[in-house]
């Protein structure tokens, strides 16, 4: 958001900057290079985000836009500023209504008034004619972040994991009630609850069960209530990293290994950063977690975009490929759905409805992986070891061997037949698989691809929260 006129000369001019690169670009044949098309995409979008800028702060300064209520905490910041726009006012100018320096008006919209206190956030809507909904403010209310941990603690949502991946501010901010109520947005956003029911509510706040129960099994062992705090909160980030994902119109990824193979070149070529760049290229973000249990991958369709979170902390790479193509192949089987959801259980305990389209996802990721050859080669290994599971750690690295296969590929995709068939193979398959990093290169991949301009800056926050490995 520009805030004010050097920000707006500023954005002019990366906007000119981005017409004079297009036009440039414009002279090359995009036809025949698709690393020029998908140039030209991402730069046109990232000028139509600065035009829009542009706009939005012109329609505010020559007062077409009205800012009158607000319904939320979390619209607080942006509200101000943009009042402080349409109201014709400098930030020097509002500084002297305030009896503030102008540096401190600077500093509040810097920071998204971050640093602000509550009361000087309620003095500077009054001055500006912003109307805020009394129940925003919760007066009478204990808005603390102690009462907001005890609710949350009774819902089911574990306090370490509110404060390492919603909250992780200082300490000195624990019992400021902006800091509060702006925690109970956050919170509010992810699990549909109001600021009125999360602080003053007589009632247990409830999260809401996944709504494609009916695809998904929980595995014995996991807790139903946890499993529903992570699901509500990967759906909330994949929604971020939908929105900070530029759309293409490129073509529509194959539900066939072989047409993904003609277009991502031979197996042996195939790495996690391969997969991760051509998911991207299709608008497609992956976002990878660190939390533990409830389930390892997921894809959603959110507002007819597609999201892939992957929850693995293996060192495989051959494992990460497998889960990224599996789920690759569910997002290209569900393209004409608006919405939609699918989550894959703990290893071995998949229990989606259409078990059909499970094995489908496990055979397609397979024969990426191993040139279109992924039964044939299970086959071989199950002959190799005459049927017995206890020598399959033997044969699989002698036919890898003979058909110059990888090892670690052939074991995974051995552990998920085997896991289909209800025979847990994981053990020896994660023996076979050499360590790698690929949670920290599917991390710097997003990190370094998303484009945070469209994010908020409460967004932008919560993302990097998201993406820090803290040893869950």
């Amino acid at each position: 958001m520009i805030k004010n006129e050097r920000e707006y000369r500023i954005t002019r001019s990366q906007a000119e900057s981005f017409e004079g690169a297009l036009q440039q670009l414009g002279a090359k044949s995009a036809a025949d290079d698709p690393i020029v098309s998908l140039q030209r995409r991402a730069m046109q979008s990232q000028l139509d985000d600065l035009i829009d800028e542009l706009a939005d702060y012109t329609a505010l300064r020559e007062g077409r836009v009205s800012v009158l209520r607000v319904s939320s905490f979390d619209e607080l910041p942006t509200a101000l500023i943009r009042a402080r726009i349409a109201a014709g006012l400098t930030q020097k100018e509002l500084a002297e209504r305030l009896a503030l320096a102008p540096q401190q008006v600077q500093r509040y919209e810097a920071n998204d008034y971050a640093t602000a206190s509550l009361a000087r956030i309620q003095q500077i809507a009054r001055v500006l004619g912003v109307a805020v909904r009394e129940e925003v403010f919760l007066p009478g209310v204990d808005v603390s972040m102690s009462a907001l941990r005890g609710r949350l603690k009774k819902a089911g949502v574990d306090p370490t994991f509110f404060t390492r991946r919603l909250f992780n501010e200082s300490a000195d901010e624990e019992n400021d009630a902006q800091t509060a109520l702006r925690a109970g947005d956050v919170v509010s956003r992810i699990f549909g609850w109001s600021s009125v029911d999360i602080f003053a509510g007589s009632s247990p706040l409830k999260v809401a069960t996944f709504a494609g129960a009916p695809r998904y099994k929980l595995p014995a062992t996991a807790q139903a209530t946890r499993t529903d705090v992570l699901t509500a909160y990967a759906r909330f980030v994949a929604e971020i990293a939908v929105k900070g994902t530029p759309e293409t119109s490129g073509d529509p990824i194959p539900t066939s290994a072989s047409g993904l193979l003609r277009e991502l070149g031979s197996p042996d070529s195939i790495r996690l950063s391969t997969l991760l760049d051509y998911l991207w290229s299709r608008g497609v973000p992956v976002v990878p977690l660190a939390e533990s249990g409830g389930f390892h991958g997921a894809f959603w369709r959110i507002n007819g975009r597609s999201a892939i979170v992957l929850k693995q902390k293996t060192a495989s790479e051959a494992r990460w490929m497998h889960d990224l193509l599996h789920e690759m192949y569910h997002v290209a089987c569900h393209t004409e759905e608006r919405d939609y959801e699918m989550l894959e259980g703990e290893t071995g305990m998949h229990g989606a409805v259409d078990q059909k389209e499970e094995q489908r996802a496990t055979k397609f990721a397979g024969n990426v992986l191993l040139g279109n050859r992924a039964e044939e080669l299970a086959e071989e290994s199950v002959r190799d070891c005459s049927g017995r599971l206890q020598w399959l750690k033997r044969s699989v690295p002698a036919v890898a061997k003979r058909n110059s296969v990888r090892v670690d590929v052939l074991a995974n995709y051995m552990a998920y037949r085997l896991a289909l068939q209800g025979e847990n193979w994981w053990g020896a398959a994660n023996n076979l698989q050499p360590p790698g990093s690929p949670w920290e290169d599917a991390r710097e991949f997003l990190l370094g691809h998303v484009q945070t301009a469209m994010l908020e800056s409460s967004e932008r926050h919560l993302l990097r929260l998201a993406l820090l490995d803290m040893g869950a």
